[in-house]
């Protein structure tokens, strides 16, 4: 039996080693045509209407690709960008020479070769900025001889450019009319819905942000789903968060909700509060309005100028609500001051503005006068960032007489350092609240000043070429003013300054933008 089985074996090996002879050299590789793409960067920036060429180096190994941009008879080319994932092709040929024709934002673009002969599709994908001329960058409202004009110091790669009547610059149908009052951003949903806001003594309306575009129904009284005051012509205009804003209209207060993902609805006057009996009392409102964002939503406080009181407005309220005492007095200036009532100030509010440093950081800044004695003072209070109308720290002390804080016309302050700055005439002094000292930091000489103001940036990841604007100008003092013997035309200047950190230091100027009328608003239009 033995036999069989070595038989049996021997012929199987015998089988399986012709099998594999079989197979030897019955495998052929044949090289594939790769190709490689050099040249193309990761980021390009455009204007819109002009001319974006991108001229690719293109490497084949195989098959050669012609020196003839317009050569398709090898390769097909496809550029395409694409805009909430709609595809858009700007380009057929080797090399892109597109006539930019997209709204002002970020598109990526992928850039496609393909071998006709193989099928095999090669790629290359960058980011497209496109840009305009009123991208980004300061919007300046100035005063020309009793009438409105818009200007704008836009800024592509952190390059400024001055565009005097940005508004006739890109044909926008909006006409100004009557004295200008303020020019403001509010960031929505997304860049595409943002919007500037422009009130006059004559209009309140609002643009477009991406292109300045204009319509009838873009004006404030198309928001305005209450009580109408002075035909929907308002004062003031207080943005805190893409849902937010208040609206100061002859001593009315109105709170806006939001509508769809881009328009604001501005419904119920809430300067109102419930007294101690709780019945409702309406309050006259002052035009500053202190207004913050929290974990818990927005608030605003407000002072009410007959009864001499702040008051405070909660998100989505229909009223506002008294505030309670402090519970203590500032560390910074210990033992000093007076106590202070927010429900029984008894002075008259001159300026008030609201800070906030970092995320947990919430601080109202008042400017005081007291009826009784013209002597001026300065009330600051922090409040938690629960949203709670607890004030957990205060701060009310009088300027002294050699502080010229009575002749002050303009006030701004410092949001990281809480110095209070102020204007009287050519001159600009700081104010300090540890040492309660003041000193002149700039003297504009024959020129006279007419604004001062600290941007609060709506979108803190706004850039222009990877640089963050909230990280450029956060904290830059902007100073403005005029020369009254020169023409109204162009007599004004817009200058940014850095803030030293301690008081002993210096004003430092860092940008001058001259060609402007006489400076009322500036505010610092976003993508």
């Amino acid at each position: 039996m033995k036999p069989r089985y070595t038989t049996f074996f021997s012929l199987l090996a015998l089988f399986l080693l012709g099998a594999c002879s079989k197979d030897l050299g019955n495998y052929n590789y044949t090289d594939v045509n790769k190709v490689t793409i050099e040249g193309v960067e990761k980021e390009y920036t455009a204007k819109v209407a002009s001319q974006f060429v991108v001229q690719p180096t293109l490497l084949a190994t195989l098959n050669p690709i012609s020196a003839e941009p317009a050569d398709t008879s090898s390769y097909s080319y496809e550029w395409a960008c694409y805009l909430s994932n709609t595809k858009n092709i700007i380009g057929k040929s080797k090399n892109l020479d597109y006539t930019v024709n997209l709204l002002p934002g970020n598109y990526p673009v992928v850039y496609t070769i393909t071998d006709r002969n193989t099928g095999i599709a090669f790629i290359q994908k960058f980011n497209l900025r496109v840009e305009n001329d009123i991208s980004s960058g300061w919007l300046v409202l100035s005063d020309v001889d009793q009438a409105s004009r818009l200007d704008m110091v836009n800024f592509v790669n952190m390059q400024p450019t001055v565009h005097i009547d940005v508004l006739k610059k890109t044909g926008s149908e909006l006409k100004l009319k009557g004295k200008p009052r303020g020019v403001y951003f509010f960031s929505y949903q997304s860049n595409a819905t943002n919007a500037i806001y422009i009130f006059t003594s004559e209009q309140s309306t609002r643009l477009f942000n991406q292109t300045l575009r204009w319509q009838t129904i873009y004006d404030l009284s198309y928001q305005i789903s209450s009580e109408m005051v002075n035909n929907g012509i308002g004062d003031y205009l207080y943005p805190e968060s893409n849902t937010t804003s208040y609206l100061v209209t002859d001593k009315e207060l109105q709170y806006n909700v939001l509508l769809g993902s881009n328009l604001r609805a501005y419904g119920t006057h809430v300067n109102y509060y419930a007294d101690g009996t709780g019945k409702l009392v309406k309050f006259n409102v002052s035009p500053y309005v202190a207004n913050f964002n929290v974990s818990s939503g927005p608030y605003a406080i407000v002072y009410d100028t007959e009864a001499r009181q702040f008051l405070r407005h909660v998100n989505l309220a229909s009223q506002c609500v008294t505030m309670p005492a402090p519970t203590g007095l500032p560390s910074v200036d210990a033992g000093a001051g007076v106590e202070f009532d927010p429900q029984n100030v008894g002075k008259d509010l001159v300026y008030m503005t609201a800070t906030s440093v970092g995320i947990d950081k919430r601080y109202c800044t008042a400017v005081m006068k007291d009826p009784a004695n013209g002597k001026y003072s300065l009330i600051r209070f922090e409040l938690s960032n629960t949203g709670t109308p607890l004030i957990t720290q205060a701060y009310n002390k009088e300027f002294s007489v050699d502080a010229n804080i009575a002749q002050a016309e303009k006030f701004a302050v410092h949001p990281a350092t809480g110095r209070l700055f102020y204007s009287v005439g050519s001159k600009l002094y700081m104010f300090d609240l540890a040492s309660s000292q003041s000193k002149l930091v700039l003297d504009k000489g024959t020129s006279k000043i007419s604004m001062i103001k600290f941007n609060n940036f709506e979108n803190e990841s706004t850039t222009s070429n990877g640089t963050t604007v909230f990280r450029q100008f956060f904290g830059k003092l902007l100073v403005a003013s005029y020369d009254p013997a020169k023409s109204s035309e162009s007599n004004g200047t817009l200058e940014t300054y850095q803030v030293p950190d301690l008081f002993s230091g210096d004003l430092v100027q860092e940008q001058s933008y001259s060609g402007f009328g006489k400076i009322v608003s500036v505010t610092y239009k976003e993508r």
